[in-house]
């Protein structure tokens, strides 16, 4: 159960937040936090509730057979293991309170093929042990054989939006995500190839729990991965954080590599080990490929399951 508020004395609202575990046809699960929004009345000393809104439901994506439909940079999928996860690839840090964190690399070329595939580079600060995550970043994904370069900011639980910011494979893009005062954050990216630049002020509240700097298979709807395309290598560079009110490295920040794993455990995208500045790493697409999974059930929602 999450807040509840009072709305004079005979009305009130209550929050919830349930997470589903979705079983796909390849044996392997997804996790998803579905948000429920309660109005309740009192009526013969006993509340009753009138409304249910689920403010999440808003998020969902269309199929990816839809025209148009785009690829949904999101939470980690339970990973199994510390540093193991289906859809992240990178480092993750998760020592302090987290306000900013910044990084810079360049978009892939990506081949078209007949198949959907898709792959999101980005930086974020929470969501490796919470609900909450602010991330900006650019994606590739291919549909009936074309390529689309995008760059986009995300602010669970809302959807992945799309940015009015021109990418393209060879651009060298910076993203910087900074706490303002009263619970703002300033988003920027920046594209150094063309001198371009999207800068953004939004109401946020994190929990500022973590900072990642993650490339990641997105999914379609939040529920489907889609197969990671070939990327080849992106490289990090300029990947910092301000922790507990310091300037931080990856090293410094206690950061901790990811490795983007099948759900038979092969890897799909492996970080290399951290540069000699502590700033700055490598993520390799492997030769491993995996089919399109798709949802085959939904089972009863389960309070005690976490990303």
């Amino acid at each position: 159960m999450g807040s509840i508020t009072l709305q004079g004395t005979a009305a009130a609202q209550a929050t919830t937040v349930e997470t589903w575990r979705t079983t796909f046809a390849d044996g392997s699960t997804l996790q998803q936090a579905d948000t429920n929004v309660y109005t309740l009345a009192l009526e013969n000393d006993a509340w009753k509730v009138q409304d249910d809104q689920h403010p999440d439901a808003g998020s969902q994506q269309p199929p990816q057979d839809t025209p148009g439909a785009a690829p949904v940079p999101g939470a980690p999928v339970a990973p199994g293991a510390a540093d193991q996860s289906r859809n992240w690839a990178g480092y993750t840090a998760t020592g302090g309170s987290f306000t900013t964190v910044a990084g810079t690399w360049t978009v892939p070329t990506i081949s078209a093929g007949r198949t959907p595939a898709a792959d999101a580079t980005w930086v974020g600060i929470g969501g490796v042990s919470s609900h909450d995550l602010i991330q900006a970043g650019t994606d590739a994904s291919v549909q009936a054989g074309q390529v689309r370069y995008t760059a986009w900011v995300e602010l669970l639980p809302q959807a992945s939006q799309p940015v009015p910011l021109a990418v393209n494979a060879g651009d060298t893009v910076s993203v910087t995500i900074a706490q303002q005062p009263d619970e703002r954050w300033q988003i920027r990216i920046q594209n150094t190839t063309t001198g371009q630049a999207y800068t953004k002020t939004v109401t946020y509240q994190s929990s500022r729990s973590s900072a990642e700097w993650i490339e990641e298979a997105p999914a379609v709807g939040r529920r489907t991965l889609l197969p990671l395309d070939n990327f080849g290598t992106i490289t990090f560079t300029g990947a910092t954080a301000v922790a507990d009110g310091q300037q931080r490295t990856i090293t410094q920040a206690g950061g901790q590599a990811i490795t983007m794993s099948s759900a038979t455990g092969q890897p799909l995208a492996q970080p290399s080990a951290l540069g000699s500045d502590g700033t700055s790493f490598s993520v390799r697409r492997t030769d491993v490929t995996v089919p399109q999974i798709a949802p085959r059930s939904r089972a009863v929602p389960s309070q005690t399951l976490s990303n």
